[in-house]
């Protein structure tokens, strides 16, 4: 069911502390999303999800709380075991960026940067060393 009055154009936004976001969707729809506090992603449909998601949105955007729902899904997020990114340029000559767990858009300008400095061969402004895949092998 289209919301009325129609949301308008509103930036994806995020409340860090609940994992609660809200984006536009369609020009009268927000799409809502919330990651299980239970255990991670999956893919596949989990209605039981509404109520947490109903509860998050009442303390971080009431006028959503009782907003009709859509049929939603789940859907996997790349993740590391320790949740930072790797990113990086490999001596094979790979260069990677990846496993932001749902946060490549917020951080995606700094990332940009840091890619074309090592694509550039130039060293980036911050270090990136912390982020590297060796970490792991």
């Amino acid at each position: 069911m289209p919301l009325a009055p129609r949301p308008g154009q509103v930036p994806t936004t995020l409340d860090v502390g609940s994992t609660f976001w809200f984006a536009n969707a369609e020009p009268d729809r927000v799409m809502l999303g919330v990651e299980r506090p239970d255990r991670p992603l999956e893919p596949g449909h989990e209605p039981r999800l509404a109520p947490v998601l109903r509860r998050a949105a009442s303390r971080c955007a009431p006028a959503l709380s009782d907003a009709p729902l859509a049929p939603g899904w789940l859907g996997t997020r790349t993740e590391t075991p320790d949740g930072l990114p790797l990113l990086g340029f490999h001596d094979s000559g790979l260069l990677y960026a990846t496993g932001f767990n749902g946060a490549a858009a917020r951080v995606a300008p700094a990332v940009g940067e840091v890619m074309r400095d090592l694509l550039e061969q130039q060293e980036p402004d911050i270090d990136v060393s912390p982020f590297g895949m060796e970490r792991f092998w």
